[in-house]
């Protein structure tokens, strides 16, 4: 596959705007049914876009562009270590669309990460990614990612819904 910098397509990388809560529900949605996860409430999914649109600069979501389509996005949180009083970073999602995989974006988004982490004085980017998704686990491996000592552990407050 060639790379965007041969195919001559540039990656910009910008927080998301309300303008592109269209595209990135549709991206989002795209995303779940390739996982084959349950069609999300669109109702939900809008509300969860909006809500990191509207948020405080402690949560944040970026998009990637390439030629003026958004192709990828990633969404964090910026926390603080209650054992050293430090920012950190914890990525929660990065999507890319399929036409734009393995041509540079969910790198570029999570460059763009990690320099704000830095800018913010974090010692850490924190990454949530699923066991079984292998093609994130070496994206993110490649990109200097560690498994970390801690577990990540849910706990449902809401019946879960049913994979498809």
């Amino acid at each position: 596959m060639t790379s965007m910098a041969e195919r001559g397509a540039e990656v910009r990388v910008r927080r998301a705007a309300r303008a592109d809560e269209a595209s990135l529900v549709a991206l989002l949605e795209a995303h779940g049914a390739e996982l084959g996860k349950a069609a999300p409430d669109r109702t939900a999914l809008v509300r969860g876009v909006a809500a990191f649109l509207e948020a405080e600069e402690a949560r944040f979501l970026l998009v990637a562009e390439v030629d003026g389509t958004i192709a990828g996005a990633l969404t964090a949180q910026g926390l603080v270590g209650v054992t050293d009083g430090r920012p950190f970073f914890l990525v929660d999602d990065i999507v890319v669309s399929p036409a734009h995989r393995r041509a540079g974006v969910a790198r570029r988004l999570l460059t763009e990460v990690e320099s704000m982490a830095r800018a913010a004085g974090a010692p850490r980017v924190e990454l949530l990614v699923r066991s079984v998704n292998l093609p994130a686990l070496t994206l993110v491996s490649r990109a200097g990612y560690r498994k970390a000592a801690d577990v990540h552990l849910t706990l449902a407050l809401e019946p879960a819904e049913p994979e498809r």
